[in-house]
């Protein structure tokens, strides 16, 4: 009898070994191993990624600015971004004075002094955007900001002007992600005119004004808050920074 409930103990204990061995060197997934399997963490409910939560925040401004077009909006956002940076491959921060704000201007300029002062010239060709998208919209009592994600591909790099050495950046093409943030007047409501793609009108003379002019080039006007555009503020590599 002995002997019988020996034999019957190893047939129960060698089952149990070949049952755990096949759960870690099987390729079926059994109930088991499921079980001890760690988890991702999954998402907050709700959590929106930051372009989705920028078209959520759109429905905000355009609570304010009813005729505030995303579509027109990016399409400007684009033209501003490719006069700035032509701006910085001419060496001429005035080149942009239009389309960006004062602080983006000097700092600009400061930038190109630095280069030259250095012996050094700035080469940029080929700039080529392949996409923009509204990335993050920032709202407060004194300013409107909004950031766009921009994409493409251009050749950007600081040439020493005697050797012609490449001192930053490459000779050839690259591809690029860049954030480019715009401002306004907290306040500012988008011209009818403008919402569609056109012009804007001077308030006093009534001549049509460029969406990125703070002043009318006919009578010197300057444009009402109410009606200011965006201008560029800032570009970087983050649109955190």
């Amino acid at each position: 009898m002995g002997f019988l409930f020996s034999l019957l103990r190893f047939f129960l204990s060698d089952t149990r070994g070949d049952n755990l061995t096949a759960m870690f060197t099987d390729d079926t997934i059994s109930a088991g191993s499921i079980a001890l399997t760690p988890l991702a963490p999954e998402m907050p409910s709700g959590t929106l990624s930051p372009p989705d939560q920028a078209h959520a925040q759109i429905s905000s401004l355009q609570q304010m600015d009813p005729d505030f077009n995303e579509v027109a909006f990016l399409s400007a956002a684009a033209s501003a971004y490719t006069k700035a940076i032509e701006a910085e491959g001419a060496m001429s921060a005035d080149d942009a004075k239009d389309v960006a704000t004062q602080a983006f201007h000097d700092r600009l300029a400061a930038r190109i002094a630095d280069w030259q002062s250095q012996g050094y010239t700035r080469v940029v060709s080929g700039l080529n955007i392949d996409g923009t998208k509204l990335f993050k919209v920032s709202i407060d009592g004194v300013a409107q900001f909004l950031t766009v994600r921009i994409t493409g591909s251009s050749v950007r790099c600081t040439k020493d002007i005697s050797s012609g050495v490449v001192a930053e950046g490459n000779i050839a093409s690259q591809m690029f992600t860049e954030y480019a943030t715009f401002t306004r007047p907290a306040g500012t409501v988008t011209p009818k005119t403008t919402a569609l793609g056109g012009t804007a009108h001077c308030p006093s003379c009534g001549a049509p004004a460029p969406a990125t002019a703070t002043v009318c080039p006919f009578c010197g006007t300057p444009l009402t808050p109410g009606g200011a555009p965006w201008l560029l503020d800032k570009i970087s590599q983050t649109a955190y920074a």
